[in-house]
């Protein structure tokens, strides 16, 4: 079992700090629906950690399975999609609880870290909406409780926790349970000097490992007119080629065109 956990715990942790997710919950249920890597689905060369239906670039495979058809329960052969490896199987599930369902992009809303007050808040929503299994989150809390999974839910994110602001604390790193307006009161700030100066439009997309600057101004924009050098340009902003270059990763000054938006 800690073999497996072993085997997927790193792409978890990648996958879900990219997402803002759980690992913990990631790996539970990988570990739980593929019988730790031990089904045939999950195993190479499929990688299917979810048993999610239909293709993947292509690749897929046909296994039996069980399908209620007209209100009985038939095996029947049905297409599984077949992965490269772990990572993309679990991009697919984030991905999922991510983005939702076609008629709610919502719907897993309370799955994501910054809605969550621990992992036991997501396995209780998963229950009843993406497992039907009642027991569902009482299996998964089993399995990180058990192998102690907690531990990966916080691996990218360990700064010290500064009590006053300083000159020196030019940005923060985004942890498990963090919201921006606990930041903002941690660091002397307001929600919308934070939202400004990040160009955050949601106060709730929010993710662990984020890098939050605490200072500086919201950037502005010059847009190129016909005519327009970078220099010029450069003058009548007030600044010099080599800031708008950085500012806006130009690497020849020379190659700007009409309607681009210059950051200054």
């Amino acid at each position: 079992m800690s073999t497996f956990i072993n085997s997927i715990k790193d792409q978890a942790i990648q996958v879900t700090n990219k997402y803002g997710l759980y690992a913990s919950v990631m790996i539970a249920q990988a570990c739980l629906e593929s019988a730790y890597g031990k089904s045939s689905l999950s195993s190479p060369p499929h990688y299917n950690l979810f048993g999610v239906k239909g293709s993947y670039k292509g690749h897929s495979v046909s296994l039996p399975t069980w399908e209620v058809i007209k209100g009985k329960k038939v095996y029947v052969n049905a297409k599984f999609r077949s992965y490269p490896s772990y990572k993309e199987s679990m991009e697919d599930q984030a991905k999922l609880l991510r983005n939702g369902l076609s008629w709610d992009k919502n719907f897993y809303r309370k799955t994501w870290i910054e809605n969550a007050r621990s992992y036991k808040d997501v396995t209780k929503a998963l229950t009843g909406t993406y497992a039907t299994d009642p027991n569902y989150n009482t299996k998964l809390n089993g399995i990180i409780e058990k192998y102690n999974l907690t531990k990966y839910d916080s691996v990218k994110s360990k700064p010290s926790k500064p009590s006053k602001p300083n000159n020196s604390t030019k940005t923060y790193t985004v942890k498990s349970g963090d919201t921006l307006s606990e930041i903002a009161n941690k660091f002397g700030t307001s929600v919308k000097k934070l939202q400004s100066i990040n160009n955050i439009k949601n106060v709730n997309l929010i993710r662990v490992g984020q890098k939050i600057k605490l200072s500086g101004s919201s950037s502005k924009t010059y847009t190129v007119k016909s005519g327009d050098t970078l220099s010029e340009i450069a003058s009548k902003l007030g600044t010099s080629v080599k800031s708008l270059q950085s500012k806006n990763g130009i690497k020849n000054a020379n190659l700007i065109y009409v309607g681009q938006k210059i950051k200054y």
